[in-house]
């Protein structure tokens, strides 16, 4: 259970970070519009996610269910969608 006034962040740091599906498997459902905002631990943590992801480490999408989709079109829009610019 979540306590109520710590909510988002808390599972956030009570989960594994470098858990790459968990981080596509959102992508494919959270409106791409919305804009999420994370403490500077969890922002700093998940950019380096991403540039790891983008240097090279890869992500095979089409077992994640994202077919006919671009891995940097993809984390263009994570790193958009958290705030984390390009």
């Amino acid at each position: 259970m979540v306590p109520e006034d710590q909510g988002f962040s808390f599972v956030l740091n009570r989960s594994p970070i470098y858990s790459r599906g968990v981080w596509f498997r959102l992508y494919r459902i959270i409106d791409p519009e919305l804009s999420i905002g994370l403490p500077g631990s969890i922002e700093n943590d998940l950019r380096q996610f991403f540039d790891g992801v983008d240097a090279g480490q890869g992500v095979d999408l089409k077992s994640l269910g994202l077919r006919n989709t671009r891995l940097d079109e993809v984390l263009g829009n994570l790193r958009s969608l958290y705030g984390l610019g390009d």
